[in-house]
């Protein structure tokens, strides 16, 4: 059978005025026979003060585990923060000088090894391959504009012997 709790209770035989006012926690069950008769009863009390001891303890105990983890942690996340946010300035920069037209535009070197430095190694060979294209269009505009000459100068050449017929048909007419 389960202990019923009772009111807290005081002890009998003590003296206030020497052990202070402790309170109890108490219980108690009725003890039954065979035939279902109450012969008696079971009673136990523990003083409360050892466990609101204990629940205080560990409160007090918690809170200063979990301050100790706060200052412990102040120092460490600006370091921890560094670390993921200097590669992506690092990257910012790089995007911005390349919009700015600078070939050389790189990130460089990253030694770290996680998503971030994965997608800083990712930019540099994107810049490269931008590079490479280019330069390859580049070279085809310088092409395009050496054709367009050599183009522009061979119609000059064609156009000039019916310029010089026109001249003397003109001439030829006014005299």
């Amino acid at each position: 059978m389960p202990l019923v709790p009772t009111e807290a209770a005081r002890p009998i035989d003590r003296d206030e005025e020497t052990r202070g006012s402790d309170e109890y926690v108490s219980g108690c069950v009725p003890r039954i026979d065979i035939a279902g008769n109450r012969i008696g009863m079971l009673y136990t009390g523990f003083l409360e003060a050892p466990f609101i001891a204990q629940r205080n303890a560990t409160i007090l105990t918690l809170i200063l585990a979990l301050m100790a983890v706060a200052g412990l942690s102040v120092p460490i996340s600006p370091g921890l923060a560094r670390g993921i946010f200097a590669p992506l300035e690092q990257m910012t920069a790089t995007m911005t000088r390349a919009e700015a037209g600078a070939p050389d535009a790189r990130i460089g070197p990253v030694a770290a090894r996680d998503e971030i430095g994965a997608v800083a190694r990712h930019l540099d060979r994107l810049l490269d391959q931008v590079e490479v294209r280019d330069a390859a269009l580049r070279r085809s505009a310088d092409n395009l504009n050496d054709l367009a000459e050599q183009r522009s100068e061979e119609l000059k050449q064609a156009n000039r012997p019916p310029e010089a017929t026109f001249a003397r048909l003109v001439m030829s007419e006014m005299c």
